[in-house]
């Protein structure tokens, strides 16, 4: 992965893929990661594409920080005619589950696509290497 990434979509019909983390771990046993059902409902996927389109999203996440266990934001969709009101049509809250962290290697699925929330030194890789001296 190139940054630290909220998965909104992947090549299976479950919405589950798999990653390596042996990177920033050094566990090389396979790890699912999920979207949740509420993408399903909220983003429109055209796999031929690679496409995921919705009216507008809103991501809040915490600050930049280097437990790699633990990543918490909430991703607010508004879509239609709720979009132009400004109003919700849905929250959904994001946790390590959604997420792949950089430096990881997707495995046993083609693709993801993802929103990316952490890039370059503020990715929880590099917070972890820390500086050298």
């Amino acid at each position: 992965m190139p940054a630290d990434l909220i998965i909104l979509a992947t090549s299976t019909r479950n919405g589950e893929c798999f990653i390596q983390t042996a990177t920033l771990d050094g566990e090389r046993a396979l790890k699912p990661k999920f979207i949740l059902d509420q993408f399903k409902r909220h983003f429109k996927l055209h796999p031929e594409e690679g496409v995921v389109g919705c009216e507008r999203a809103h991501v809040q996440f915490e600050k930049p920080n280097k437990n790699i266990y633990k990543v918490y934001a909430d991703l607010q969709v508004e879509e239609g005619e709720a979009a132009s009101q400004s109003s919700l049509a849905a929250k959904m809250i994001i946790s390590n589950a959604q997420v792949a962290l950089r430096g990881c290697l997707l495995a046993n699925t083609e693709w993801v696509i993802g929103l990316a929330i952490y890039t370059g030194q503020e990715t929880k890789i590099l917070l972890n290497l820390g500086q050298k001296r």
